[in-house]
């Protein structure tokens, strides 16, 4: 083998080095910080809007956990009066983003809310789903920063 080869070769091996391993984690967007949070969702009757929450989250790599504080969400059960729902909060767990941007967590409370969504630059954004014991219930939210 030349030297020139050698050289080249050497280039090409410490080239593939420097661009990281297969795992993408480099590439794993960072969702750390501080949230805008909203939400609206319907099923068995009730349809409800969330009053814009702050969520922070702190992720380390692929993973992370949070809190959600809700200041208020207003329910119609069945098309009747507007109801509110008060304030509160909720840990969020079992949260995951990938490379390719896809982000899922649930509320920790009783009543798990499921999100599965993708998140580009300071927006997140996706489908909602869960279940209260009595009827299940499906929605979108959004998160900005």
């Amino acid at each position: 083998m030349s030297n020139t080869a050698r050289v080249i070769g050497l280039l090409a091996v410490g080239g593939l080095a420097a661009c990281g391993d297969s795992t993408g984690v480099a590439d794993i967007p960072n969702i750390d910080g501080n949230w805008t949070y909203n939400l609206t969702f319907s099923g068995g009757g009730m349809e409800c809007t969330y009053d814009p929450s702050a969520v922070s989250i702190s992720q380390t790599g692929s993973t992370f956990t949070g809190r959600i504080e809700i200041p208020d969400a207003t329910c119609t059960f069945q098309g009747g009066a507007p109801y509110s729902l008060g304030d509160w909060g909720a840990d969020i767990v079992n949260g995951t983003v990938n490379a390719a941007g896809a982000v899922t967590f649930d509320w920790g409370s009783s009543d798990t809310v499921h999100h599965v969504g993708t998140v580009s630059a300071s927006a997140m954004s996706g489908s909602a789903s869960g279940n209260d014991g009595s009827s299940s219930f499906a929605g979108t939210w959004t998160a900005t920063r």
